[in-house]
C-alpha cells in the first residue's frame, strides 16, 4: 500500500504504512524486512525533499547491511547517503559516500552499479 501511495504522489500520507511495516519487522526481529522498510521510508522522504530524515533512514540501512554482511545493501545505502548529502549541499560528504559506493561496486563486481557510480 505504501509503495503505491508514494508512486501516486501521496508520499506523506503513506509514510505511516512503511512505519507500520518497520514495527512489524522489528517485532519479528527480521533485519531484511526492517531494511526494506527503511529503504521505502528513505525513498518517500527523498520524494518529500526531507533529506535529513532520508539520511537517517540510509544510516539505518547501512547499519543493517553491515549486520547482515550484505555488501549490496551497504552499496545502495552509500548511494542514498551520497544523493541526500549532495541535495543538502554537503558535497565533500557526498563524494566520500559515492567513493564508498564505487569501492563496493568494484569488489562485487556489479557492472550496473559501477557504471552508475562513475
Amino acid at each position: 500500500v505504501g509503495e503505491c501511495g508514494g508512486l501516486l504522489g501521496m508520499a506523506k500520507s503513506y509514510l505511516h504504512f512503511h512505519d507500520h511495516h518497520l514495527s512489524v519487522a522489528q517485532e519479528l526481529d527480521n533485519v531484511p524486512l526492517q531494511t526494506k522498510a527503511y529503504f521505502n521510508m528513505a525513498t518517500l522522504s527523498q520524494q518529500l525533499q526531507d533529506y535529513s530524515e532520508a539520511l537517517k533512514y540510509y544510516q539505518e540501512i547501512l547499519t543493517s547491511g553491515v549486520k547482515m554482511r550484505d555488501r549490496s545493501v551497504e552499496m545502495r545505502a552509500y548511494a542514498g547517503l551520497g544523493a541526500c548529502s549532495r541535495q543538502v549541499g554537503e558535497l565533500t560528504t557526498a563524494l566520500n559516500y559515492y567513493q564508498q559506493y564505487l569501492s563496493i561496486a568494484l569488489k562485487l563486481p556489479d557492472n550496473t552499479a559501477i557504471s552508475k557510480a562513475y
